[in-house]
């Protein structure tokens, strides 16, 4: 089941309307894609396996685009607002979430089919996490997601062990924005849902953007 969220505040069920789920992948794309041999999708695969052991892998380019630097992030919540974590470049690893690397670029590729990638295993988070934030913000070099640079870019949900697409958002969509709020994982009981927020902010500062989150839960 694809979905692509083109509205905020639409919501759809992920654990009910996906038996099984337990791992999901964030994937972030703005810049070049590397073809994966056969050899590299089986490192990847293993580094997957071991999911929080401190394993880092990239891929180069065999061409390069204008460096652009995106950055994804994920910040965890508690039912009372207050934020537990957040996961991004500077902080990779959490109970349950892993982050795979920072493309600096967009010509150094952190995942398997995006520039970067956040790993999250739903059943290994901890049992206070009430909702985790999806974000994403332009570090440098590029004004906002509408730039030419960007375009194409997005941000994505997948079920990691199927690799089947459930949420897509089209980031050059957002113009005059340099950071998005693009939506949020909550948990009610067992059972995970996603909501789109779709919300743009102009500032590209992840923690101007996560202080806008924390206020608006508030």
């Amino acid at each position: 089941m694809t979905v692509n969220l083109l509205k905020a505040g639409q919501s759809i069920d992920l654990t009910k309307a996906n038996a099984g789920l337990k791992n999901v992948t964030l994937g972030l794309r703005w810049g070049a894609l590397v073809n994966k041999s056969p050899e590299q999708r089986k490192e990847k695969t293993g580094i997957l396996s071991r999911f929080f052991k401190g394993a880092q892998f990239t891929y180069k380019s065999a061409f390069e685009v204008p460096a652009v630097d995106v950055d994804s992030a994920v910040i965890l919540v508690n039912e009372d607002g207050q934020k537990i974590d957040r996961i991004y470049y500077a902080n990779r690893r959490c109970r349950g979430v892993l982050h795979a690397g920072d493309d600096l670029t967009g010509n150094d590729q952190y995942g398997e089919e995006d520039n970067e990638e956040i790993y999250i295993n739903l059943e290994n988070l901890r049992s206070d996490v009430k909702e985790i934030y999806v974000v994403a913000n332009i570090f440098s070099g590029a004004n906002d997601f509408s730039s030419l640079r960007l375009r194409g870019s997005y941000v994505r949900l997948l079920n990691s062990d199927s690799k089947e697409e459930l949420v897509r958002y089209e980031l050059d969509e957002f113009k005059g924005m340099r950071g998005v709020i693009l939506g949020k994982l909550y948990r009610s009981k067992n059972e995970w849902s996603f909501k789109a927020l779709g919300k743009g902010v102009k500032t590209g500062s992840i923690s101007s953007i996560e202080s806008s989150i924390l206020h608006d839960i508030k």
